[in-house]
């Protein structure tokens, strides 16, 4: 949605002032407040249009009527109650979850509609409702509703319609972009006027409910309190000497903020029998405030229109939060409601959950937007980069000079790097200023990987050819030569697992758990492999969460511009962890009977070996390495090692240090640049997606990482080998370069 910082700054009638209202100073029993207060009341249900412009009802509410805390003073830490400022930004957060609370265009446009029915193959015409009929009962030509609502459309086209179900959306942004206001801006217009969408109901009886849900009730409180500041600071008081009149948006409530409050008033009237009776009248719509820490199905059975999940990033059970909640906001298969989930880059330590409803928008019932930051070509929920954040960036319109912004953000990340900061340092930057939305998911407690440089490497994996360099089938046994070749999948029998976490929808499907092998160069006579294998222990598991996972290293070899790195990979799950044991089997005598190490702290998996007569492909205890990094050595396994949390450490740092070895150079210009040139590193020679996302996310409290496992495994082999600081020298003197040596040296002729 950025792009509508260019529409606006070309629409010359554009300006902030357009759209602000001067509220009236008449007496209140005057016809002249009545009927300028009327206007207004319309503007905050309905809309406001200006030169063919569209301000949504909440946004012309929050612009001219909000209180918000302001920043003021040269260090900014003094606050202040006032109206907010119409940004660029501001734009884009309502017209976003505008859309997402049922949007479907406008009753006088007699060309375009944004009813979803249209593109609906299922329905018939005769299930279509009328307003996507022209009036020759030709239909209306559909268009999606956020470009609809960005574009300027020349004059005014009446009351916005609302026949599109409702969708979740999922916010996560740079600090101080105005999400939790915007959210504010929702949750206080849904209970002020009971979610009224017209004038026309404007004496009917509506009722809502808005919850607030944080993690902990800090987070609940601290959002509650902002708009309770704006209703105790309410615009339109009228004051004389005698009288006291109240805004005209008060409402009048009981109940605690901080619990609920419920807009009703107790009033004392007369029974038949003559006693004093008390009773609540109004509305009824509440402000529910709840805390999912030691509950996530907190919200069930409270029916609602609107829910803000504030700091969902700092949530403990997310995705049981939303299994439990997404009904509340149904009628059936009706969605009528819409969760706003808020997340802020530099407070998202649960990784995995927000990431996942994020990147995944269509499965959690979010709205999706293009991801046209990365172009990872899929949708993605609402990101915005810190370069919207800062008032020093924009204009007198309040319109953001985004290069400028760009480039001063990235200069301070430039400058952290060529002063050599650490990447603790260079992280907290990136994660507190992104610019991308993969930048957001980084540890606020601090990276055991050099995560904004794997960041780097996935970006150019996203979008390049290399993602799917490689070939992917299986192994199968033979009775020439190793006793075992490699069948390229060509029917899509075998589907590579691409997927960080496995989805939900496919935990059941056995066909896609069992996974494909990777091959990224076929084995070379000669040449000693090792693999590094992370297992799985227990067979018919239902519903799995881990998966096991193999990793073929190619040891370091002078003149090879394709070694010390991974050649081929395996990951996936079978009904008998047998059948996965085979596929490592298979894998060693395919690469030369590499040498396998893996965690044998449960023996069903060197049993296997055993059985087989095999035990010759495992790599026994590494002791010596063990040994030189440990203090103490308990482990009493001949074969494999057992994680323990002493080892952990140690594992991450090797595998650390295997990461960002540098083993070339590449130079655009050798004769003027031969002390710098571009460092290529191992982790430039990554081309597993899942892993890369892996080793981003990793947290070594979780024990959801495989593929982190079984490199931990497979650099725990390469150590123990001493791989990592001799040169190798193959058996057979060869001068065979395999083709992805040779397409890597056409591409990357500059390596030294």
């Amino acid at each position: 949605m950025i792009e509508l910082i260019d529409i606006l700054r070309k629409e010359e009638s554009y300006h902030p002032n357009n759209f602000k209202v001067e509220l009236p100073t008449a007496h209140p029993e005057s016809s002249e407040y009545n009927s300028k207060y009327y206007e207004i009341i319309k503007n905050c249900i309905e809309g406001f249009w200006h030169s063919g412009r569209f301000m949504p009802p909440q946004l012309y509410f929050y612009y001219n009527i909000g209180m918000i805390q302001t920043m003021v003073g040269k260090r900014g830490k003094v606050k202040l109650l006032s109206n907010p400022l119409l940004r660029d930004v501001d734009w884009i957060l309502f017209y976003a979850i505008y859309a997402a609370r049922g949007f479907s265009g406008f009753s006088n446009d007699e060309n375009y509609s944004c009813n979803r029915d249209l593109v609906d193959k299922d329905l018939e015409l005769s299930d279509l409702p009328p307003s996507v009929f022209r009036h020759d009962g030709t239909l209306k030509e559909y268009i999606d509703p956020i470009k609809y609502l960005c574009k300027n459309h020349g004059e005014n086209l009446g009351l916005p319609l609302y026949e599109n179900l409702a969708k979740n959306i999922c916010i996560l942004t740079a600090r101080r972009t105005g999400k939790s206001a915007a959210s504010i801006g929702f949750a206080y217009h849904e209970w002020v006027f009971n979610g009224l969408k017209s004038m026309s109901q404007l004496h009917e009886k509506y009722s809502t409910r808005v919850i607030i849900v944080a993690n902990i009730k800090k987070h609940s409180k601290e959002f509650v309190s902002k708009i309770k500041d704006w209703h105790d600071n309410l615009p339109g008081v009228y004051k004389t000497a005698e009288d006291n009149y109240p805004s005209p948006f008060r409402r009048s409530i009981t109940g605690s903020w901080f619990d609920q409050i419920v807009q009703e008033k107790e009033i004392f009237t007369l029974s038949k029998d003559g006693e004093k009776v008390k009773e609540r009248i109004g509305s009824k719509s509440s402000i529910l405030v709840l805390t999912t820490d030691s509950n996530p199905y907190v919200t069930a059975g409270y029916s609602n229109n609107l829910t803000i999940a504030e700091e969902c990033g700092l949530f403990t059970n997310l995705l049981d939060f939303y299994g439990a909640h997404k009904d509340t906001q149904k009628e059936g298969l009706v969605k009528f409601g819409t969760t706003i989930f808020i997340g802020t880059s530099g407070d998202i330590e649960k990784v995995a959950s927000i990431r996942k409803i994020f990147e995944s928008p269509d499965e959690y019932e979010c709205l999706g937007f293009p991801d046209t930051f990365e172009n990872s070509g899929k949708n993605i929920g609402l990101f915005i980069p810190a370069t919207l954040a800062d008032i020093n960036f924009k204009d007198d319109r309040l319109l953001t000079n985004l290069e400028l912004a760009n480039s001063k953000i990235q200069k301070v990340r430039d400058d952290l790097v060529y002063h050599k900061a650490s990447s603790k340092t260079i992280d907290e930057e990136v994660m507190n200023r992104p610019l991308l939305p993969s930048e957001m998911f980084l540890n606020k407690k601090g990276n055991i990987f050099p995560v904004y440089e794997l960041q780097k490497v996935l970006n150019k994996l996203n979008n390049s050819h290399l993602d799917s360099i490689g070939n992917h089938g299986h192994l199968v046994r033979t009775n020439t030569g190793k006793g075992v070749k490699f069948i390229k999948d060509m029917t899509g029998e075998y589907e590579y697992i691409h997927n960080f976490n496995i989805p939900s929808d496919l935990k059941e499907d056995y066909n896609y758990l069992k996974g494909a092998v990777r091959i990224f160069e076929e084995p070379i006579d000669g040449i000693e492999y090792i693999i590094g294998y992370d297992p799985v222990h227990q067979d018919y598991v239902l519903k799995p969460d881990s998966l096991a996972c193999m990793y073929v290293y190619k040891p370091f070899i002078r003149g090879s511009s394709f070694s010390d790195c991974i050649v081929a990979e395996y990951t996936g799950r079978y009904v008998l962890t047998d059948k996965i044991n085979e596929i490592a089997e298979l894998l060693s005598l395919y690469y030369n009977k590499a040498l396998i190490m893996m965690e044998t702290n449960i023996r069903s998996n060197v049993e296997y070996f055993n059985r087989r007569g095999l035990l010759n492909l495992l790599s026994y205890k590494p002791i010596h390495t063990l040994e030189s990094n440990m203090d103490k050595i308990t482990q009493g396994n001949v074969f494999g090692y057992i994680k323990t949390t002493a080892l952990v450490p140690i594992l991450e740092r090797f595998t650390c240090e295997w990461l960002e070895k540098e083993i070339g150079r590449i130079y655009t210009d050798v004769v003027n640049d031969s002390e710098g040139g571009t460092i290529l590193r191992n982790m430039d020679f990554i081309y597993s997606k899942p892993l890369l996302e892996e080793l981003i996310s990793y947290n070594r409290l979780d024990d959801n990482f495989d593929r982190v496992d079984a490199l931990f495994a497979m650099v725990l082999n390469m150590k123990e080998k001493n791989f990592d600081i001799h040169e190798y020298e193959p058996k057979k003197s060869s001068r065979f370069l395999s083709s992805f040596e040779k397409l890597f040296r056409k591409h990357k002729s500059g390596i030294v």
